[in-house]
This record gives C-alpha cells, sequence and structure tokens, in this order.
C-alpha cells in the first residue's frame, strides 16, 4: 500500500522546532498551508489540544472529520476521576475546537480519524483505553490509541485493543523498526512521525536556534549537534538535500501507514509533498545510511532531554 503523507500542525498552532526560524505563521498563512497541502496529496492531518491554536487552524480550513488525527492534552486526567466521563467530555471539545459543531443527538456526523491520549504511560492505563474504545465504538472516532514514545508502549497499546499509535521514527532513530510491522499485521495503524526530529534533521547545526555566537547549545544539543552532522556528511555524499534525506529514509523504512511532518512555510510543504511523490532514495543509499548512522542516544532523540543535558 502506498504511504499516506500527513501534516504535522505542532508549527502551526505555536512557535515550534529548533530549526524555525520564522516562527508561528499568521492564522491566514496558516489556514493556507493546510489548505493547499490537502490538494498536493496530504491526506491527514495531526493535531492536539497541546498544540497552541492549531485546532482552531484545522477548523477555519474547513478539513473533513475522516481526515483528523487530534489527541488528548498530555497528563490531563485529574486524580480520582471518573475516566470515562472525562475523555467523553474532553473529547466533545476537541470535536467542537476542530468543526464548531457539537455531537449531534441521535444523528452523528462523520467520525474523526483517530483521537489519541498524548501521554505515552497511558498505554498502560486500562480505564483510559476502555474509555478511548468507548468512542470508537460509538463512531465517534474510527480509531483509537496512545503517542508513544518507546517501543513497549506501543506495544502495551495494541495489546489493550488500541488500533491506531503514533511513534517517532527517523533516520536517528530506528527504535520502532522491528515493531512496526508487526503492529500492522495486527490490524494497527501506524503514524510515524518526526521524520525531521522537530527540525534537526531539516537544517545543519549552525542554522539551529541557540546557535548565534554568544548563544549556548545544552550538552543535549552538543551531542545532537554531532549526530546530525554525520548525516549531513551522508546526504552530501548522496548529492541530496538533508532534509530530503531525512524524509524520504522515513517514508520508504518506517514500514508505517503515514509518516507526519510539520512545516511552517507554504514553501516547505510544497517542497516536502514533492520529496513525498519524488524518486526513492533506493536500497544502496538507505543501506549507507544505516553503515554510516548509528541509532542515537536517548539524550538526542527524545526532545524533552534536550534542555537538560
Amino acid at each position: 500500500t502506498e504511504m499516506i503523507a500527513c501534516l504535522g500542525t505542532a508549527q502551526l498552532g505555536m512557535d515550534y522546532g529548533i530549526a524555525n526560524r520564522t516562527g508561528k505563521p499568521s492564522r491566514t498563512d496558516a489556514v493556507t498551508i493546510v489548505t493547499r497541502a490537502l490538494s498536493m496529496g496530504v491526506a491527514l492531518l495531526d493535531t492536539a489540544e497541546a498544540y497552541g491554536d492549531a485546532e482552531e487552524v484545522v477548523r477555519q480550513a474547513e478539513v473533513l472529520p475522516g481526515r483528523i488525527v487530534t489527541k488528548l492534552a498530555p497528563h490531563v486526567l485529574p486524580e480520582g476521576a471518573d475516566v470515562s466521563s472525562f475523555i467523553h467530555r474532553e473529547f466533545r471539545a476537541a470535536r467542537l475546537r476542530l468543526t464548531g459543531k457539537e455531537i449531534g443527538n441521535p444523528v452523528w456526523p462523520e467520525p474523526i480519524f483517530a483521537f489519541l491520549a498524548h501521554t505515552s504511560s497511558y498505554a498502560y492505563r486500562e480505564d483510559v483505553v476502555t474509555a478511548l474504545l468507548e468512542l470508537k465504538r460509538a463512531n465517534w472516532s474510527a480509531k483509537v490509541g496512545i503517542s508513544c514514545y518507546e517501543p513497549e508502549e506501543a506495544l502495551a497499546a495494541a495489546e489493550a485493543g488500541c488500533d491506531c499509535v503514533e511513534v517517532p521514527f527517523n533516520v536517528l532513530d530506528r527504535r520502532f523498526a522491528e515493531l512496526i510491522p508487526k503492529l500492522r499485521a495486527g490490524g494497527v495503524f501506524v503514524l510515524a512521525r518526526a521524520p525531521f526530529l522537530q527540525g534537526m534533521l531539516a537544517a545543519p547545526p549552525n542554522k539551529w536556534r541557540g546557535s548565534e555566537p554568544g548563544s549556548y547549545f545544552s550538552p543535549a544539543l552538543e551531542v545532537a549537534a554531532a549526530a546530525v552532522a554525520k548525516v549531513h556528511d551522508v546526504a552530501r555524499n548522496l548529492a541530496c538535500p538533508m532534509h530530503a534525506v531525512a524524509l524520504r529514509y522515513a517514508i520508504e523504512r518506517s514500514g508505517a501507514d503515514a509518516v507526519v511532518f510539520g512545516a511552517e512555510t507554504l514553501e516547505q510543504v510544497k517542497q516536502d509533498c514533492r520529496i513525498f511523490q519524488g524518486p526513492p532514495l533506493g536500497a544502496e543509499a538507505v543501506a549507507l545510511i544505516e553503515r554510516e548512522i548509528p541509532q542515537a542516544d536517548a539524550i538526542v532523540v527524545n526532545p524533552s532531554l534536550w534542555a537538560k543535558g
């Protein structure tokens, strides 16, 4: 089956990404990016309550519910809450933000494509997974699941009955390579996110925020810069821009159903859609990448550790 292009919307709702020099686009520009992306072959949109006003951008672009993946706010469950009614309430609020429509009764409009928990440890919470599965049974969301960081979490989500997971996969982070085909064989829809690792693989380290004279890179970013320099060298050997190598690698090697890529300008979306539809790297280039570029440490591939170092 053909790989699905999914536009991530974090950059459209907030200032996001280590190589993002233009910042959050205006609402008009953000809406244009979404509508143009859909006209250029993007089939799904990945958004979340945590992405600033990205859900409102999706609503204003009048995206069909069946093209939308969204997520519960992270770490949102209050202690001692009735998990089922809490998640149902949160879903109704998300649906309203995304479509401007209340959940009709008794007529239910088209379900959204997927609703995910944005807290990876919820993969182990039976009460959360049960509440998500109730949304699916009610046909409010076609798929439900978890946005994960670790392979064990994705496995736990699948075993608990989730039919959608979002996982990181990129040239520096191949931890899910063996698990993804098994998840899909078990009927789980897999979204591979972070092909550019929050922009790290979209630009060389001297273009990152914090690389200006007098600025400070955390020790984690020093380690990351060395890893990315290696990717840059391999891309040069392949006579291919680094961000094109990064995106094509995720498309060709993740084995996922969809690759989620973000962009903060229309030009980037056009470029990424061209790469999506463009020629493959091919087996030789992929073998070179995997020979020359090792799996990076957690300090590089987990953005929540970057500031700590």
